[in-house]
């Protein structure tokens, strides 16, 4: 079979940080609206491995709670915050060190186990052997991980026969409609 895609957009996977506590540097910044319209900031971040973990935070500063978040957000990120209308280039974030502590959390939406950031701290040289950190992962999750993969298993077999337990007619008695006198409509 010849197949023709347009990889033009295409972006490749990267090297992802798992749960836990890490030194990382600010890698990207981007401004971007969410698919209903609000503003919205993607903070990438990347460990020395380069491995990467993009944060999605509400740019709505009209919310007290994402106007105290960018205050400590930048603050522990080094530069010079001042109490008053502050005006910053994102890029001069760009490269600056921080502590991240990223937590594995189950989305009951989504039915996944995703990465979200907990927090941000401040980053301190003396700290950083012992700032590092993978979370293992939960009992839950793998108890979890190993009933997705079963399912995945069973749903991507085109050839699987349904267990006598998932088949609604397996107990019946009668045969099917030799007819279509035998059908109701």
């Amino acid at each position: 079979m010849k197949m023709t895609i347009n990889f033009t957009d295409a972006k490749e996977f990267g090297a992802f940080l798992p749960a836990g506590k890490h030194t990382v540097k600010i890698k990207a910044i981007k401004a971007e609206s969410t698919k209903n319209g609000y503003p919205q900031v993607h903070i990438t971040f990347a460990d020395k491995e380069d491995r990467e973990f993009t944060h999605y935070q509400s740019a709505d500063f009209e919310q007290g709670w994402v106007r105290n978040w960018f205050y400590n957000f930048c603050k522990n990120a080094g530069l010079q915050v001042e109490k008053t209308n502050f005006t910053f280039d994102t890029n001069d974030l760009i490269g600056k060190p921080l502590f991240v502590d990223i937590k594995r959390e189950y989305n009951e939406y989504s039915d996944k186990y995703r990465n979200e950031l907990k927090y941000t701290a401040k980053y301190e040289k003396e700290k950083a052997d012992n700032w590092n950190e993978e979370y293992p992962i939960s009992p839950e999750e793998q108890a979890h991980k190993a009933k997705e993969s079963n399912n995945n298993a069973q749903s991507t077999n085109p050839f699987a026969q349904p267990a006598a337990t998932d088949n609604p007619f397996a107990q019946a008695t009668t045969d099917t409609a030799d007819s279509t006198e035998d059908y109701p409509f």
